[in-house]
């Protein structure tokens, strides 16, 4: 119990701590009013008996008039003060909240840019980050309990020891009656939030369900099958299931709380008969009842408040400890490398075994390979084989279990992240698009940009064969892709977003070109302009690209095939294909499909021409004009 409450302390003060942060000023002010609330209340309670005990005496004390007008001068004077003080505290508590919720948001957005990519790819840590992401607000909750935690005890002490001077066993007659309403609302508050744990998933799930139905992405698909109303009655289901969960928890608390409330109550009318008893005899005067009732509401109150405080925090702490924890969590990734890379010069896998932390198979197994600077390497396979695992772990979003990954002979946890990621230009297969500008979306990271790198801009609009659609927005780099921040803004295809990621990669000019499926969502004719453009720009730099269409290899200097995690064959295209064994196959298969469609094409035009012409068709000499 001892170590409980010493917890729940530490979470308070913990709290308090961050709100002394986010603003020092309005942490100290509120503590300042927060104590002066109870003080002013038993002050203003204990005026009230002078008052009461002057309007008795009125007519046999000729100085009980004076003594009553100067009561209801300072009690006036009371009120207005605590009136203005209250309008204060409502002003600074909102100017207060938004700083908290700034430094919160801040924080959490800090946690997430720096955590390592695992925890949004395996969905037992995304939930953690989504329950952090929830449970963070929670901070807000504590530091007002905590303060609230502060004024009660300030209640109860002052209350206890007026209401002890009268009888002290119906003063601590009150405080033990309160003990299993307190004992009660911590159970639950614990059997609830550990509910709210359970429910995580299921509230994801109810979130995912909303989303189908109300976002952009699945619009056409909702409407094309008609799962619209499956979708939705699924979302009910759903809501129903958590909803009575929940009330069934809520209805049992609710039903002990009401019993266990009426032992305080029946102290509370056994004091009053009490004072009652007192005053019918002359031991105590009209005021006192006014003053003894008076403090046993402010006791009462202050013990509510105590344990609603108590209870809030232990139910709040175990939210802060979920943050806690997962502040805690250590990245597996650690930017510990002293080394700066400035020039590239070999790329080499010794020896790879890779598993993504949430499997139990080896999604890489025994990968060895070794780039060279100016080399243009082109990796291929199925969907599935590896070929976009290898990309991330080039990039170090995991770390590997066994062998190494080198670059210029160095291990590359050797080298700062940040300086290794950067001598990268990497396109991913699934287009990232930001609701910002044009301009913001190519030159994404660069805070100002010059008149020159404007014209690196261009270049990379040009390279993406990105012309056609830039001159159609009204705006130029100024434009906003996507309508999310901007009415304004333009909505584009899946091909076209791809060639402004395509344009991000070429605009930042690295010595690595690092692309994966760059032309996944690009038609023939992009797809061959943009290849074409690709062997021009990556002259005199090193390429690694991913594909499934093995026509886009030509390109390439080496070729490896990659299938189920292992490297099959590497080697020059004529290499691979005088060898006739895995890639031959592959690259068979998709030229006889594009040569058995052409012969399809060609047969069926020649029967539309004789169809439609039959003997009509003379064979005749040319004719020779002289």
């Amino acid at each position: 119990m001892g170590k409980k409450i010493k917890d729940t302390m530490q979470t308070m003060f913990y709290c308090l701590l961050l709100s002394w942060r986010a603003s020092a000023f309005y942490t100290v002010y509120r503590l300042l009013y927060k104590i002066a609330t109870p003080l002013v209340g038993m002050l203003s309670i204990y005026i009230g008996k002078l008052f009461m005990d002057c309007l008795v005496t009125i007519n046999s004390d000729d100085k009980a008039l004076r003594r009553l007008l100067i009561i209801f001068i300072i009690q006036t004077g009371i009120s207005i003060g605590t009136d203005i003080l209250r309008r204060i505290d409502e002003f600074v508590s909102g100017l207060h909240e938004s700083i908290l919720q700034r430094t919160i948001s801040e924080t959490m957005m800090e946690k997430s840019m720096n955590v390592d990519l695992e925890f949004f790819d395996n969905p037992e840590y995304y939930d953690k980050l989504v329950a952090v992401e929830r449970d963070m607000h929670a901070v807000t909750y504590v530091i007002w309990s905590a303060v609230g935690f502060i004024s009660a005890c300030i209640s109860c002490i002052g209350s206890f020891v007026i209401l002890a001077k009268v009888n002290l066993w119906v003063a601590i007659s009150l405080i033990i009656c309160m003990i299993p309403v307190t004992i009660q609302n911590r159970k639950y508050t614990k059997i609830r939030y550990n509910l709210s744990l359970e429910q995580v998933n299921e509230n994801r799930k109810l979130g995912y369900l909303y989303s189908l139905l109300t976002g952009k992405n699945y619009a056409q698909d909702i409407r094309l099958y008609d799962i619209g109303e499956k979708i939705k009655a699924q979302y009910i289901k759903l809501w129903y299931k958590l909803f009575y969960e929940i009330k069934k928890l809520s209805k049992k608390q609710s039903f002990i709380n009401a019993i266990l409330s009426l032992l305080p109550l029946g102290v509370q009318i056994f004091f009053t008969v009490y004072i009652i008893l007192r005053i019918s005899k002359g031991q105590a005067t009209i005021g006192d009842y006014s003053l003894y009732i008076g403090m046993i509401y402010e006791f009462r109150g202050g013990i509510d408040g105590l344990a609603n405080s108590f209870v809030t925090i232990f139910e709040q702490k175990l939210r802060i400890d979920n943050v806690k924890t997962m502040n805690e969590m250590q990245c597996k990734v650690y930017n510990n490398g002293t080394l700066e890379l400035k020039e590239f010069e070999t790329l080499e896998f010794d020896h790879v075994y890779f598993t993504y932390p949430s499997l139990t198979e080896d999604i890489l197994s025994d990968v060895s390979f070794k780039i060279k600077k100016g080399q243009h390497v082109a990796m291929v396979g199925l969907n599935g084989a590896g070929k976009s695992t290898i990309i991330k772990l080039v990039l170090r979003y995991y770390d590997i279990e066994r062998g190494t990954i080198k670059i210029n002979g160095h291990d590359i946890k050797e080298y700062e992240i940040h300086s290794l990621r950067k001598i990268f230009s990497t396109a991913f297969q699934q287009a990232t698009i930001y609701g910002f500008t044009l301009r913001e979306n190519i030159a994404i990271g660069e805070e100002e940009i010059s008149d020159e790198q404007t014209g690196h801009i261009y270049d990379a609009i040009g390279n993406a064969d990105a012309w056609s659609f830039y001159w159609k927005m009204t705006k130029g780099l100024e434009t906003s892709l996507t309508r999310f921040l901007d009415q304004e803004g333009v909505e584009l295809s899946g091909g076209q977003y791809q060639k402004v990621t395509l344009a991000r990669a070429f605009y930042r000019q690295s010595q690595f070109l690092l692309l994966d499926e760059p032309s996944a969502a690009l038609d023939p004719e992009a797809e061959y302009q943009v290849f074409q453009r690709l062997q021009l720009l990556a002259k005199g730099k090193t390429a690694l690209f991913t594909s499934h269409r093995l026509s886009n290899v030509t390109m390439a200097d080496w070729v490896i095939v990659i299938e189920e995690g292992k490297i099959i064959e590497q080697g020059s295209l004529k290499e691979l294909l005088a060898r006739k064994e895995r890639f031959y196959t592959l690259f068979n298969y998709q030229a006889k499909q594009f040569s058995t469609q052409l012969e399809e094409v060609e047969e069926k035009s020649e029967d539309n021409i004789e169809e439609k012409y039959g003997d009509n068709i003379e064979e005749t000499e040319p004719k020779v004009v002289q």
